[in-house]
């Protein structure tokens, strides 16, 4: 007989009930940077990678103030028999009910593979012809512009959720600069 009684189901759990989808932390990992120059230009590009970690995805909590129509899984949420075929969000609890949130929160059905390929960052220089100057006592002088978090190229997950960023989006950083040498 079904139960709903998930406080119990949770607490009666044992390490044979549970589904290893894999670790949390990726164990290929790494980055490639390339760099590319012409006279006094140069640019660098580096593309990271994790691979063979998994995560869970953030989903509906009824049981929290932003639960109802709080999350975009709410207008997927299963509403009238039959919907259990097309969704594996739960419906609105009629009585809050904490432990078939958590239930729900850990269950396999949130699982993402985490495996993607990020466009990290890319770095723009100009190195300025002091030789041609007047004497001074600059030897070298390097202006540059930098940018990072600038998006997910691949990723294995049709969810396109970022899994380093689920809750927001990457920050992207701009930086401009220069380097010097006396």
């Amino acid at each position: 007989m079904a139960t709903k009684d998930y406080a119990k189901i949770i607490a009666s759990s044992t390490l044979n009930d549970l589904i290893y989808n894999g670790p949390a932390r990726p164990p290929v990992y790494g980055s490639i940077i390339n760099t590319f120059a012409y006279g006094a230009w140069s640019a660098s590009v580096n593309i990271t990678y994790r691979f063979g970690y998994y995560f869970y995805r953030n989903s509906i909590q009824y049981g929290t103030a932003s639960g109802l129509g709080g999350h975009s899984d709410y207008s997927l949420r299963w509403q009238k028999p039959g919907d259990e075929i097309g969704t594996s969000v739960p419906s609105v609890p009629i009585v809050g009910n904490a432990a078939r949130d958590e239930f729900y929160k850990y269950s396999n059905v949130l699982v993402e593979s985490g495996d993607h390929i990020r466009l990290q960052d890319i770095n723009v220089s100009y190195e300025l012809p002091l030789k041609k100057m007047a004497p001074n006592p600059i030897k070298r002088l390097q202006v540059y512009g930098y940018v990072s978090n600038l998006g997910i190229i691949w990723q294995k997950s049709k969810s396109k959720i970022d899994p380093d960023y689920q809750l927001t989006k990457a920050p992207m950083m701009v930086a401009f600069g220069f380097r010097t040498d006396l």
